[in-house]
């Protein structure tokens, strides 16, 4: 659905979310990338081979991407958890997390306007942004290579960093 450098990460046994980036085609056949493209897939039963997208949304313009298209490893999901902050008895259906993963995000001009984590809860099959996380700094490269989850924070980890975010539920930030 409109996507190329798909992939799929499976949330539970009926649910995967997709990350790849959302592409336009032109009347002359021309492919465009027009930003990453996140969505929320059911895959129960008989609709294994052809899953059906439920929620999507498009983040970024041309040239946004993500490091999870080189590393799959980079994408990160806590299931489970509702607005208490606390593991759901029912680990196996339920959908409802937190998913984060690296993200460059352009503007219409192609400007970068951000370069980071973002982090995502999955509430009633939609996608609620929770906060964005950057060890940005102008004079050398902080690439963040590994975030965790502690209790209430998240935790990212670059090469002269470590931040550990608050996640505040109540009003979806961080």
């Amino acid at each position: 659905p409109n996507f190329s450098n798909l992939f799929f990460f499976s949330i539970n046994k009926t649910h995967s979310i997709g990350i790849g980036n959302e592409k336009f085609i032109e009347l002359n056949g021309n492919i465009i990338e027009i930003g990453v493209k996140i969505s929320l897939f059911d895959n129960f039963e008989k609709n294994k081979l052809n899953p059906i997208e439920h929620y999507s949304k498009s983040i970024g313009s041309i040239g946004s991407t993500s490091k999870i298209f080189s590393n799959k490893k980079n994408f990160h999901y806590w299931f489970g958890l509702n607005d208490n902050s606390s593991l759901s008895n029912d680990l196996i259906y339920n959908q409802e997390g937190i998913f984060a993963f690296p993200i460059s995000i352009t503007d219409e001009t192609r400007n970068v306007v951000f370069e980071g984590i973002s982090l995502f809860q999955i509430k009633s099959d939609q996608f609620v942004w929770v906060g964005n996380i950057t060890h940005y700094n102008i004079s050398q490269t902080n690439d963040i290579f590994d975030i965790f989850m502690t209790s209430n924070y998240i935790v990212s980890l670059s090469n002269h960093q470590l931040i550990a975010s608050q996640l505040d539920f109540s009003s979806s930030t961080i």
